[in-house]
């Protein structure tokens, strides 16, 4: 099996043993994005290139709905088999997904597993907390996920509320720093990379000013950073930053 998409390479990863992978994206070798870069590094890996597909002749591609559409026509017409899968928004999405996955390569069993040791792991019933602490997740260039991500339906199993969700932004937005110190969050999440490399795009969330950041009550937020490989895709270790996003609250 190969895949297409840096999530359907998570969900592999999950499923399969790497003798059983043909390939998976560059990506999935960048610690900050994937979850699985290490087991990445022992197998193939492409760029999207239908030439680098079908050299291993997969038995099935796997990629996102949303990805490389033109790369998959033309493998449907080599006659190579071809499962696209919608973006899981929601580790209720990333359930639907690891399951019709499982169905096509037989590995039913082993997701049930999978969806067993997350349950488990999120099932802890939280402290009762009127009303929710208002979390916002500032990441680089200052944009925060809205109602339609990952990161939303993360925030919600940890008993928080996304401010970015307040306004009824959809899929998110940019925030300026005075937005942000606006908003005044009670706890403001951010990104936790393996490289600490300076970039401009993350400047915002070194200013002195978040120093001076209050929440509504005039205390100074909880800060808390999440590895951004927990929640780029959906997946058992997206339990994870459910659990830190808990201990936080």
């Amino acid at each position: 099996v190969a895949s297409l998409n840096l999530c359907t390479d998570s969900l592999l990863f999950e499923l399969l043993d790497n003798d059983r992978i043909a390939s998976v994206t560059s990506l999935s070798r960048d610690a900050n994005l994937s979850h699985y870069h290490a087991r990445a590094l022992a197998v193939a890996i492409n760029r999207g290139a239908v030439e680098e597909i079908i050299e291993p002749r997969p038995d099935l591609v796997v990629t996102g709905d949303n990805t490389a559409l033109l790369a998959r026509q033309l493998l449907e017409r080599l006659g190579i088999a071809v499962l696209s899968l919608p973006t899981a928004n929601t580790l209720a999405d990333y359930r639907q997904n690891l399951r019709a996955l499982a169905a096509r390569l037989d590995e039913l069993p082993r997701a049930e597993q999978i969806l067993a040791v997350l349950d488990q792991t999120i099932a802890e019933p939280l402290p009762p907390a009127t009303p929710a602490p208002r979390a916002l997740l500032y990441q680089p260039n200052g944009f925060t996920p809205g109602r339609a991500s990952l990161m939303h339906d993360l925030l919600r199993l940890a008993g928080l509320r996304n401010v970015a969700a307040e306004p009824g932004l959809e899929f998110g937005a940019y925030l300026s720093l005075e937005e942000l110190l606006a908003a005044a969050p009670d706890v403001l999440v951010t990104s936790a990379r393996e490289d600490a490399t300076p970039s401009l795009a993350e400047a915002l969330l070194e200013h002195p000013a978040l120093g001076r950041l209050r929440a509504t009550d005039g205390t100074p937020p909880r800060r808390v950073a999440v590895p951004e490989s927990l929640w780029t895709c959906a997946g058992v270790h997206s339990a994870a930053a459910v659990l830190r996003l808990r201990a936080v609250r």
